[in-house]
């Protein structure tokens, strides 16, 4: 961006744009795209990387393959201008992590049911109180649309 012919970098994901959620997923896609294109990996039936605008998941039955990828993405993503943060991350294999609400025991998955969002409010006729104005601008509803 620059301003006043002075160039400024976004170091943050700046939160305030309605299209940012979309913005840092499609730049972390396109990063994974890369690692796989550019390294050596298991088939993708074998090794699952999945990610959510930040957050990354890898899977595999094998916990030496799972320590590769996560030395090898450690190197990668900074390369690529991503950081990350040691203290939150679990940069060794488990045999059982929660990721978006879905726990992954071994083979086995729990987790709650991802209904579609809850448009009843928005079937009725338009607000005619400011308590049913409100209840449409909840915060629910609204990460439900988004």
């Amino acid at each position: 961006m620059c301003i006043e012919g002075t160039m400024y970098r976004w170091t943050v994901c700046p939160q305030g744009y309605c299209n940012a959620l979309s913005l840092a997923t499609g730049a972390m896609n396109d990063t994974l795209k890369n690692f796989r294109t550019s390294h050596t990996l298991p088939p993708e039936e074998e090794l699952r990387i999945w990610s959510y605008i930040d957050d990354i998941a890898i899977m595999d039955r094998d916990s030496f393959i799972v320590t590769s990828i996560v030395n090898q993405l450690v190197t990668h993503l900074p390369s690529k201008g991503w950081t990350f943060n040691e203290e939150k991350s679990c940069l060794h294999p488990v045999d059982d992590i929660t990721f978006l609400g879905t726990q992954f025991i071994g083979s086995i998955r729990h987790g709650i049911s991802h209904d579609g969002p809850d448009i009843d409010p928005l079937k009725k006729s338009l607000p005619m109180t400011k308590t049913f104005s409100a209840a449409l601008r909840s915060p629910k509803l609204v990460s439900a649309l988004c």
